[in-house]
């Protein structure tokens, strides 16, 4: 099966959004970072009365740590996306552009005007999904897009295709061998 589709910075994005919410390095960041920065926050103005704290002083601090620590994780993911938006834009990624992809039983070839490379389906660690994207994750960071309505394909083939990735996807969650 051979799919057509361009690649704009609204799927890298996309691309990012799924990382964030899914990827093992993220959720340790959010979860160190709603624990130990909020510790900071109660502990620093309490060090810095150089006296014993007084019980509303203590409270208030720790009604800041709270705070922090539920505002962490969505401010985490801000700030994330807004500073990988901007490097997008600063560096016009090679990503960027027309992609053929060659879907076989033994994987997926990606050709665009800037590389050609290929995976086989045991490659992939991961798999991750948005209403507009299939994301095969080769490294923990590092993922395939693909897009579930490519140009070229009519709708009977859209639907052929997409019932083929959730297969192939089916078979890599119940740890999938290259002899499929």
């Amino acid at each position: 099966m051979v799919l057509r589709y361009r690649i704009t910075l609204d799927d890298l994005i996309a691309l990012q959004r799924e990382s964030l919410a899914n990827s093992k390095m993220h959720t340790k960041r959010k979860k160190s970072g709603t624990t130990i920065f909020p510790l900071f926050v109660f502990l620093f103005p309490l060090v810095m009365l150089g006296r014993f704290p007084l019980m509303i002083e203590a409270l208030l601090a720790f009604a800041i740590a709270c705070s922090v620590s539920l505002s962490f994780s969505p401010f985490y993911d801000w700030f994330t996306m807004f500073h990988v938006k901007r490097l997008y834009k600063k560096a016009k990624p090679v990503h960027l552009g027309d992609y053929e992809v060659v879907i076989t039983d033994s994987g997926i070839e990606r050709t665009t005007d800037n590389f050609h490379d290929r995976y086989s389906w045991d490659e992939f660690e991961r798999v991750g999904e948005d209403e507009h994207h299939f994301f095969l994750y080769v490294s923990e960071l590092f993922a395939v897009i693909l897009k579930k309505e490519p140009s070229n394909l009519s709708v009977a083939e859209r639907e052929e295709y997409q019932r083929y990735i959730r297969e192939k996807v089916n078979w890599m969650n119940q740890g999938g061998t290259s002899q499929l």
